[in-house]
C-alpha cells in the first residue's frame, strides 16, 4: 500500500465503517479520491457497477442521509488531508473537456443546493429576528471578514449602507485596522464572518472587541467554531464546498435576507434612502 493510500484509508475510517463496507467501494474511493470531490451519484454507481439500492444501503449503514451528505463530509476530509498534512496528494490536471466541465458545474450546484436547503431547514429563526432588531437598534455596525470572508464583509457593508445602516468594515488585522478601532463607537454592534479554516486574523480582532466589551454576533458554520466563544450569540450556515474552493452562497443569501427584512421593518426610512441613492446615482452618472 502506498503512503498516500494509508493516509486516505485512515481519513476514510473516520467517515465510514471499513469492516461493514464492501471493499470494492472503499478501494474505489481511495483510488479515485480526487474524482470524489465532484463526482455525481449516477457516475459513482456507474463506475462501481452497482445498483442504486446497494449504494443507498452503503449510505444508510454509515449514517448518511443521501449521497451529497456523504460527499460533503468526504470532501472536507480529503481537503483537510491535502491542505494540512499531505499536499503531495494534489494531482496535476493537464486537460479537460466539455463533459467534465458540465460534471464539475453539476456537482457544485448540487452542493450549493444542499447548503441552501440545510440553511432553510436548520436556521435558528429566533436568533435571526434578534439579529435584525440588534442591527436596527445599535447606532453603528462593524462588520469583520478576513481572507475569503472579506468578500462578505465588503458586500454586507455595501448593501446595508445603501439602506441607511451606519456600517464600518474590517477586512484585515493589520496595524491600520487596530489604529482605526480606537475611533469606533463603543456602543457599536460587531458582526463577524468566519468559516473553516477560521483565519487567525478574525480571531485576533474578535479578541480585541471582546476585551473592550463590544457586543459580538458571529456568522459561522458550526458550534465548534472558535468565533462562538467570543460572541454573544452565533448564527450557523452550512458552507460545504468542493475541491479547494469556498462556498459563499449561504452567507450572501443571509445578507440579502437581512437587508430585505430591515426594509420591511422600516419601510419608509429605507424607501427614502433608496430614492436618495437613485437621485445621487443619476446626478453623478453612476451607471451605464
Amino acid at each position: 500500500m502506498k503512503y498516500g493510500d494509508e493516509k486516505l484509508r485512515e481519513m476514510l475510517s473516520k467517515l465510514i465503517n471499513l469492516e461493514l463496507t464492501d471493499s470494492k467501494i472503499t478501494n474505489y474511493i481511495i483510488e479515485n479520491y480526487y474524482k470524489m470531490l465532484n463526482i455525481s451519484f449516477s457516475q459513482f454507481i456507474n463506475d462501481l457497477s452497482i445498483e442504486e439500492e446497494e449504494a443507498y444501503e452503503f449510505l444508510k449503514t454509515n449514517g448518511y442521509y443521501n449521497f451529497n451528505d456523504f460527499k460533503c463530509k468526504l470532501s472536507d476530509g480529503i481537503l483537510n488531508l491535502i491542505r494540512d498534512k499531505d499536499p503531495s496528494l494534489l494531482k496535476n490536471i493537464t486537460s479537460i473537456d466539455k463533459e467534465e466541465i458540465r460534471n464539475i458545474l453539476s456537482a457544485v450546484i448540487e452542493v450549493e443546493n444542499k447548503n441552501m436547503r440545510d440553511m432553510l431547514n436548520t436556521l435558528e429563526y429566533d436568533k435571526f429576528v434578534k439579529l435584525i432588531k440588534d442591527i436596527m437598534s445599535f447606532p453603528e455596525l462593524i462588520i469583520i471578514g478576513t481572507r475569503v470572508s472579506a468578500i462578505l464583509a465588503q458586500y454586507a457593508s455595501y448593501i446595508l449602507n445603501k439602506i441607511g445602516i451606519n456600517v464600518k468594515k474590517i477586512t484585515s488585522a493589520d496595524t491600520t485596522s487596530f489604529d482605526n478601532i480606537q475611533n469606533f463607537d463603543r456602543s457599536s454592534l460587531v458582526i463577524a464572518f468566519g468559516f473553516k479554516r477560521y483565519p487567525k486574523e478574525t480571531i485576533k480582532l474578535l479578541n480585541y472587541f471582546s476585551r473592550k466589551n463590544f457586543k459580538i454576533v458571529s456568522i459561522t458554520d458550526e458550534p465548534e467554531s472558535p468565533l462562538c466563544d467570543l460572541s454573544s450569540y452565533s448564527i450557523f450556515v452550512q458552507a460545504h464546498s468542493l475541491a479547494y474552493t469556498d462556498s459563499l452562497v449561504n452567507s450572501l443569501a443571509l445578507i440579502n435576507a437581512i437587508a430585505i427584512a430591515i426594509g420591511k421593518a422600516d419601510n419608509k426610512k429605507v424607501v427614502k434612502r433608496l430614492r436618495e441613492f437613485e437621485e445621487t446615482a443619476k446626478t453623478l452618472d453612476y451607471f451605464w
